[in-house]
């Protein structure tokens, strides 16, 4: 019942992304955002990132977030919700509850910590790291036929 339910609640968002791409963002974002809500429909594991979606980049307020408009060259971390319409070549810290959505590839120099429950989501190839102490689910929507993946998951 539950999963229903959540269906029917977010079968209008759906819609509403499929009818009218994002402003300012290429059409790449744009399918970005469909592939996510896609997953979220069956899982429910990128709810932050679509209140985002539905509300709008440059609007959205409530939560830690940041909206990088290309590539990230700089590390990020201390923020709940990122979104990086580029590449990524830096480091990123995420802690417990956050989301990360990466449009293009994750470079060999970058790496991706993760401290708590996160979900990742990668648009284009994983050749840099992930490295864990908790729990973490990984989207990879690779166009490439080869993943360089390099995940290291630590139990304490």
């Amino acid at each position: 019942m539950r999963i229903i339910l959540a269906t029917l609640l977010f079968l209008p968002l759906c819609s509403a992304l499929a009818n009218e791409p994002v402003k300012n963002k290429p059409s790449s974002w744009h399918d970005i955002q469909l592939q996510v809500a896609s997953i979220t429909d069956i899982s429910n594991i990128f709810s932050k990132s679509i209140r985002i979606f539905a509300q709008g980049e440059g609007t959205y307020s409530g939560m830690d977030y940041e909206f990088v408009e290309g590539d990230a060259v700089t590390d990020i971390k201390d923020t709940e919700t990122i979104h990086i319409l580029g590449n990524l070549s830096a480091n990123v810290y995420l802690d417990d509850h956050s989301e990360l959505i990466v449009a293009g590839n994750v470079s060999e120099k970058a790496k991706i910590f993760v401290n708590g429950i996160s979900r990742i989501f990668i648009g284009g190839s994983l050749h840099g790291s992930i490295i864990s102490t908790g729990s973490v689910d990984i989207t990879i929507k690779s166009t490439t036929p080869s993943i360089a993946l390099s995940i290291i998951l630590i139990r304490l």
